[in-house]
């Protein structure tokens, strides 16, 4: 079975299950507490304070149940110095310090998959809805701006 790495951020997970379900079925090893030293190893730009200690065994804890439902993953797992086919963390390398296309495309340029902008946003996530609200809003901490506020444009919607 194919096996694939990955420190997190919860986002840069997400973004490359496309390539795990290209490659896969496979098993995931989530690295714990990694990504400061992923970012400083690709040189992708400064560790922002709230990139330390993360991905917690808390945040593991909250996407392993979401990752553990995908067809093409067979196991999900804390890292514990497994044989990995996959270091998913490569498309920092791609990346560098400027991000000059999507992360689909970044990940298929670093694992050598094909891309086409009208195929290769087929859906990769599969999820029974659990629909609490009519919308679910979020905004992390690190896109947080005093400088244009979206407050109005949510209200419009409710």
């Amino acid at each position: 079975m194919t096996t694939f790495s990955h420190s997190g951020n919860l986002g840069d997970i997400i973004w490359s299950l496309p390539t795990v379900k290209y490659y896969g079925p496979g098993e995931l090893y989530i690295i714990l507490n990694g990504i400061p030293a992923v970012i400083r190893k690709y040189k992708n730009g400064p560790v922002f304070p709230e990139y330390e200690n993360r991905l917690s065994e808390k945040d593991y804890s909250l996407l392993a149940p979401l990752l553990e439902s995908q067809p093409y993953i067979k196991k999900v797992s804390p890292f514990n110095g497994e044989k990995i086919d996959f270091d998913l963390d490569l498309f920092r390398a791609t990346v560098g310090q400027e991000f000059k296309t999507n992360f689909i495309e970044t990940f298929a340029q670093t694992f050598n998959m094909p891309y086409d902008a009208k195929t290769s946003f087929s859906p990769w996530l599969s999820v029974t809805p659990n629909k609490v609200a009519k919308f679910v809003v979020t905004r992390t901490k690190r896109f947080h701006s005093n400088k244009v506020s979206t407050i109005p444009t949510w209200i419009k919607l409710l």
